[in-house]
């Protein structure tokens, strides 16, 4: 079977999360291709509308139900919608193809069709393109007698798919906006991006030990409880980030009926090894602190000087870690990368981490006019 995914901004990173959840999940697949926001692959199983929750950089997935020309498409959108049976149907269009698609013009072409066919429809059309999560579920796209059809490029044809499933807003609104304690200063690592780390570090065992050094306001520990993972440590040498945390859990607990073991403290990075017996922690998933906040009128020796700081925390960092993680852990950190007046300041990843760590993969995350970028490594622990 063939399906589509939507990818959101970042397609590297969302692209390795897919694979990585693919995985995790043991369900075979072979990519069929990447055309910008769009990946295309192939699976011997259906594949769960619950697949999309899992996932954190994507805005819908659906499967492929049939090929076409641009001169055929409208006449085979019509016999593919003309032979449900429902008292109304509802369907969108999306354009993913480099050709020049009026969408309006095809979508009305194709109610009048159909009511001339005595089918009851409605088209949904919108400003932008692709149409957003919120309208595909706001008028029904995503529902038994909705069809939000997307338009794909395959060669010298069209793939047209119909989405399955969209990322839910509402849930991860919850997540963010819903819980009790929120530090703007502290804890501004968003929901989605912590998702796509657990995701990342391919957390096959759910008992396996998850710490998150730097816990902040718990969003990693929020996420990796949500994920299933029930054996979960948080440390922040933050005492309000500490019982921050305490309360989110909390909630989270109560607000989604989870069951996980939480062992929280005060702790700096440099005393973790007091805490945490060496070769004990299966996967560290963390955002360490990345500086002060940059306005961008910076000069070059304060910057130095944040950069010379945060090396010297993070090789701290490293050093802890290593001892802590088991042979063959896994670890899923942020380094920031500053941009300041046109300049960039990045941190040599290899010399922070030492001999016994290794980087196995690296992605960036940003936002447009962004001055601390987040590249995100996935390193494990070298035998």
């Amino acid at each position: 079977m063939k399906y589509f995914f939507q990818v959101g901004n970042h397609p590297k990173l969302a692209k390795s999360e897919l694979e990585a959840v693919l995985r995790r999940e043991n369900i075979d697949f072979e990519i069929s291709f990447v055309i910008e926001n769009i990946i295309v692959l192939e699976t011997k199983i259906t594949l769960e509308k619950n697949l999309l929750k899992l996932l954190g950089g994507f805005v819908k997935f659906g499967i492929i139900e049939f090929e076409t020309t641009r001169n055929n498409l409208q006449k085979d959108i019509f016999q593919y919608l003309i032979k449900y049976n429902y008292e109304k149907i509802f369907f969108g269009l999306n354009n993913f193809t480099s050709e020049n698609l009026k969408l309006n013009k095809i979508g009305l072409e194709l109610k009048k069709e159909l009511k001339n066919s005595n089918k009851n429809c409605r088209f949904v059309s919108g400003v932008e393109n692709p149409l957003s999560s919120v309208i595909i579920h706001k008028n029904n796209l995503d529902k038994e007698n909705g069809f939000d059809l997307n338009f794909i490029s395959s060669a010298d044809t069209i793939l047209v798919g119909r989405t399955l499933a969209v990322q839910d807003y509402n849930f991860y609104s919850k997540i963010d906006y819903g819980r009790p304690a929120k530090d703007d200063l502290s804890g501004m690592l968003p929901p989605k991006v912590s998702q796509i780390m657990i995701n990342l570090a391919e957390i096959k065992n759910n008992k396996l030990k998850v710490l998150d050094p730097f816990c902040g306001s718990g969003t990693i520990l929020q996420m990796a409880a949500l994920q299933g993972v029930i054996n979960l440590i948080g440390y922040d040498n933050s005492v309000k980030a500490i019982k921050d945390t305490t309360e989110n859990l909390d909630w989270l607990k109560k607000s989604f009926d989870l069951k996980f073991n939480l062992e929280l403290e005060t702790l700096g990075i440099e005393n973790l090894e007091q805490k945490i017996k060496a070769g004990s922690i299966d996967v560290v998933v963390t955002e360490p602190y990345l500086g002060p906040a940059m306005r961008g009128s910076e000069g070059n020796d304060f910057v130095k000087k944040v950069q010379e700081e945060l090396s010297q925390l993070y090789t701290k960092m490293f050093t802890q870690l290593e001892k802590a993680l088991k042979s063959s852990g896994v670890m899923i950190i942020i380094i920031p990368e500053i941009h300041i007046k046109g300049k960039i300041y990045q941190f040599n990843i290899n010399e922070l981490i030492g001999n016994k760590l290794q980087v196995e993969n690296e992605w960036q995350y940003s936002r447009e006019k962004q001055r601390v970028v987040r590249n995100i490594y996935k390193i494990k622990k070298v035998t």
